[in-house]
């Protein structure tokens, strides 16, 4: 997906392609932060999205600058970016966004040249035409995102205030607020600067350019007080690094391109002996190749100024601590012995059972180890809980005082409970959040199975059987 795809940005410098993706290493929000969220469908998709730009533009500006086409070229023109967008769709859904945001640009300049060419032609009838379908179309697309309530209830998702200095500072230097020296990249972000010069005077690339301004206001918008302009962040619930993502691998090609056309220009201040006459006929032969090497050069030298692309902080303070057991913040979700418990209830509940437990313990395991249901069945909270399941989390402790946890156990068909001591994670105290799930009196429970501090019962006190 990527090798070929950023050297559609640059097709003088065929370097770029070789170099896009190494540059893409540098940045901290892909794959590293995405990957501490879990957001692998998302991860997957920003992948895919450099490709489908690629192939879509390549498919605008072939036909753009070619001359006659057969039928056959103009269906593979429509159905090459439609499934292109069907597998986008597949993978994540905001990944279809995100590559509709980045081909905007290109649209925008393709429907200017459209109408500047008919206006030139005395067809200003139908350059109106076209200049009012467009901005309809715009409009219409607009009208139906305010007026989906999904959309407007992610708009509403809080995150920090950032101020957009900051914002801009991250994204140019591919940082992602972390502890490193952000500018430790400084020699990219030199590079992505001349490269955004470099595209922006190619009209074949021009497009990549506003495509990455594009992405960095959305990214800028994300860490704004709320308002109306969440709207441009809302498919990835306003949070930062999901957008910042996509905005990496729109800045990769354009820091290679700059890469590049520093080699070329430092390789054409060196002089061209003609001592012979195949020197003379062939003067600077040798200059793309020179140029292309001492790209890679410059990069490799950007590569160890950046302390390896930031490898000790990727691995040690964005994936280590969520991912190596031995180095994770908040310590393992289960434990050997709560582990070894989870594979013997397999055998021990009925195949009809239903776990109630905190997820964020062992409880969490339950329907991928033994198959049965958990309540709630993950860590997300807010909508994505029911009511019942939050109510049982804050009261289930007063199982034997509160009549209404009777019933959200009855109306969830819950059978069993899962309990575990309380532990600190990520500076919320268990115990604080979902108190109703700690201090329970289990002596009208049946005990099924206990395994390190953790244990598991069946309800009998509210008639469960």
């Amino acid at each position: 997906m990527w090798p070929r795809s950023p050297g559609s940005a640059s097709p003088r410098w065929p370097a770029v392609a070789v170099l896009a993706p190494l540059v893409a290493g540098a940045s901290t929000a892909y794959p590293a932060v995405m990957i501490r969220m879990s957001q692998y469908p998302l991860t997957l998709g920003v992948a895919m999205v450099p490709g489908v730009l690629a192939l879509v533009a390549h498919l605008v500006l072939r036909r753009r600058s070619g001359g006659g086409e057969s039928l056959l070229g103009f269906v593979l023109r429509l159905l090459l970016p439609a499934l292109a967008a069907l597998g986008l769709f597949v993978v994540h859904s905001s990944a279809l966004v995100a590559a509709a945001i980045a081909l905007a640009p290109l649209v925008l300049l393709q429907v200017v040249s459209g109408v500047r060419s008919l206006a030139r032609g005395g067809r200003g009838v139908a350059a109106a035409i076209l200049a009012a379908g467009f901005v309809a179309v715009v409009a219409l697309g607009v009208h139906t995102v305010l007026g989906s309530e999904q959309i407007r209830s992610m708009m509403a998702f809080e995150r920090d205030v950032t101020p957009a200095v900051d914002s801009v500072r991250n994204a140019l230097l591919l940082d992602s607020f972390g502890p490193a020296e952000p500018m430790m990249n400084l020699p990219l972000a030199i590079a992505g600067g001349i490269g955004l010069v470099v595209a922006l005077a190619r009209r074949s690339s021009r497009w990549l350019a506003l495509a990455w301004a594009l992405f960095l206001a959305v990214y800028v918008v994300a860490y704004l007080p709320p308002g109306p302009w969440k709207l441009l962040s809302a498919f990835w619930y306003n949070e930062g690094s999901r957008i910042q993502a996509v905005a990496d691998t729109l800045w990769a090609p354009l820091a290679a391109a700059g890469v590049c056309a520093v080699g070329s220009t430092l390789v054409r201040l060196v002089p061209v002996r003609e001592r012979s006459r195949r020197a003379r006929t062939a003067p600077g032969r040798w200059r793309p190749a020179g140029a292309a090497g001492l790209a890679l050069v410059l990069a490799a030298g950007c590569f160890l100024l950046s302390g390896n692309f930031r490898a000790e902080e990727k691995s040690q303070f964005w994936v280590a601590p969520y991912f190596v057991p031995d180095a994770m913040a908040r310590g393992a979700y289960a434990s050997d012995e709560e582990v070894a418990m989870l594979w013997r209830l397999a055998d021990e509940l009925p195949v009809d059972a239903v776990v109630l437990g905190d997820p964020f313990n062992g409880a969490v395991f339950v329907p991928a180890v033994t198959g049965r249901r958990a309540v709630p069945p993950h860590v997300s909270g807010g909508s994505a809980r029911s009511a019942d399941a939050q109510y049982l989390l804050q009261h289930f402790r007063d199982i034997g005082a509160d009549p209404e946890v009777c019933a959200a156990i009855d109306r969830a068909g819950i059978t069993h409970v899962y309990l575990d001591e309380p532990i600190t994670i990520y500076g919320w105290d268990l115990a604080r959040t979902n108190p109703g799930m700690y201090g329970v009196d289990t002596a009208e429970f049946e005990p099924v199975d206990a395994g390190g501090t953790a244990a598991v019962w069946r309800i009998t006190s509210c008639g469960t059987s």
